[in-house]
Order: structure tokens, then sequence, then C-alpha cells
């Protein structure tokens, strides 16, 4: 089973972000891959065109709250997470169903797009780790990005 733990590193953590819309949540939260030093500018400003596409195609709202926007990227230098806690909960629009979503945790799935099977992957144990209640609320809680990393970390230990 893949471990994801080790792909969020602190400065992809951004607790209690301040955004009005969805292309505001996305520049923000891929504008820390630059100094982070997982993309340059221009792979920044292609994986933000990226992500707006992708919603484009169907809402990445998961449910309980959360959403997993992902893309992929030829070049990306590696796969990475990236968690925001939003300070209101963002209207994120609706689902093919037509149910309409809030949503307050966002986990950001990049990649270098060379594999779209283990992106898949990703994105599916993502999914079984976020249906944690436990888990939902110590992100929900943390003070700080180790309590962020501490909570990813005592999950997959619950759910190996």
């Amino acid at each position: 089973m893949q471990i994801l733990s080790p792909m969020l590193k602190p400065e992809l953590i951004q607790l209690d972000l301040e955004v009005e819309d969805k292309q505001a949540l996305f520049a923000q939260t891929t504008s820390m891959l630059v100094p982070a030093g997982l993309a340059d500018q221009a792979q920044r400003d292609e994986l933000l065109r990226l992500l707006v596409e992708r919603e484009g195609l169907g809402c990445t709202c998961v449910g309980s709250g959360v959403a997993i926007p992902h893309a992929g990227l030829q070049g990306l230098g590696g796969t990475a997470l990236l968690l925001a806690r939003i300070a209101q909960p963002l209207d994120y629009g609706e689902d093919e169903a037509g149910q309409h979503h809030h949503v307050d945790l966002v986990v950001l799935l990049v990649g270098p797009g060379d594999d779209p099977a283990e992106h898949l992957r990703l994105i599916s144990r993502l999914c079984r780790m976020l249906k944690d209640e436990n888990f939902l609320g110590e992100l929900r809680n943390a003070a700080n990005a180790p309590d962020v990393l501490r909570a990813f970390e005592q999950v997959e230990e619950r759910h190996p």
C-alpha cells in the first residue's frame, strides 16, 4: 500500500486559508509548490490551468466537506500533496448528481502525469483515509503543520 504522508511537507500545508472561490483556492495552493522546489513558475501556471480544466469535467468533492482536486503534469519533479483548511466553508459547486457542496478541507494531489494508474491509486487511497471521521476531526482541529503531519501518519497506521 502506498504511504502518502511523506508526500505532504510542512510548507505544503495552509491552515485557515481565506479564499472566495475555487480559482483563488487553486491559485494559492499551487503557489506553494514553487518555494517548496517542486515546480517552477511555468509548471505552477500549467498546473493551475489543468486543475481548473479538471474541475470543469466534474466536481472533485468527496463528501464530508472534503475535496480532492488533482492534476498530473509531465516533467513535474515528483508527486506531492497539499492540504488547505479553509477558514469559511467554500461553495464548491454541484456534483454530477446535482448535490451542492461546501468544503473546508482540500487535499490537492499533483504529480508528474506519466503514470495515470498510480495517480488513480493515490486518489483512491486518499478517499479511504478521508472516510475516517477521527482523521477529519484531527485535520479540522490541527493547530499547526506538525499536527496535520501527525494526523496523516496516524491514519495510515490505522488503515494500512
